[in-house]
């Protein structure tokens, strides 16, 4: 029986990784990183709107950082 294809399958955008590369970063950048990380995390579980996503939105950070 095969298993119908959702977003979450079809989804390949970072299959080889994000692409994006620092060389060096400085306190407040790796400061700022974390920030961000910790606010797209609280929302990316939290808000009603992203939980009922159809789509898969953990690339939305990548998308911002690129």
């Amino acid at each position: 029986m095969e298993v119908p294809k959702t977003s979450y399958n079809l989804d390949q955008e970072f299959d080889r990784g994000s692409q994006i590369s620092f060389t060096e970063l400085s306190k407040t950048q790796i400061d700022n990183l974390a920030t961000f990380g910790k606010i797209w995390g609280f929302l990316n579980y939290h808000h009603p709107g992203l939980t009922a996503a159809a789509r898969l939105l953990d690339g939305g950070p990548t998308a911002v950082l690129r």
